[in-house]
């Protein structure tokens, strides 16, 4: 490895900071909290050693903001609202593109196996409380794109009159 290069974990804060300075935008994760925050995680399932993870739950959104971010795993508004990367964003026409994440199907949260309309709500919760960080934060809409692996996420922009990319 170079020496001048550092190796860091994937949806941290430091991580997200270094990609948005050294390329023209970022991509991350959010998944919503037990106490309904926004948490950058990429796994459905908590993504620490089973030594660390101790008795909190196997599924994300099972955990409490608090608990994850002990992990390092940082809060969708400390993201925005760290300077660097609203900087990149607002002043240097900077991308983020923000994939929302569903619950594991076996987590007990969202729609389960079978129906997946019934994850509307959840999508479309998660999508209002984005925008709301986004929008007190500053940030241009035209900097930002949301997707999902979900055949009802724009069902559910719509039906809150959700108006970001």
């Amino acid at each position: 490895m170079n020496e001048n290069k550092e190796c860091m974990r994937e949806n941290t804060l430091p991580s997200l900071i270094r990609g948005v300075e050294l390329t023209d935008g970022i991509e991350f994760d959010v998944r919503s909290t037990i106490d309904d925050d926004l948490i950058i995680h990429h796994d459905k399932k908590l993504s620490v050693s089973k030594k660390l993870q101790g008795d909190l739950p196997l599924y994300v959104e099972k955990n409490t903001i608090s608990d994850l971010t002990e992990f390092g795993f940082p809060s969708f508004e400390n993201v925005i609202n760290n300077s660097i990367i609203s900087e990149n964003i607002r002043e240097k026409g900077k991308i983020m593109n923000i994939e929302l994440k569903l619950p594991h199907p076996s987590s007990g949260v969202g729609a389960g196996w079978l129906n997946s309309r019934k994850n509307i709500p959840y999508v479309s919760k998660i999508l209002k409380k984005c925008g709301d960080i986004l929008n007190e934060a500053g940030i241009p809409k035209n900097n930002v794109i949301f997707y999902g692996f979900f055949k009802h996420m724009n069902y559910a922009a719509e039906k809150i009159n959700f108006n970001w990319n």
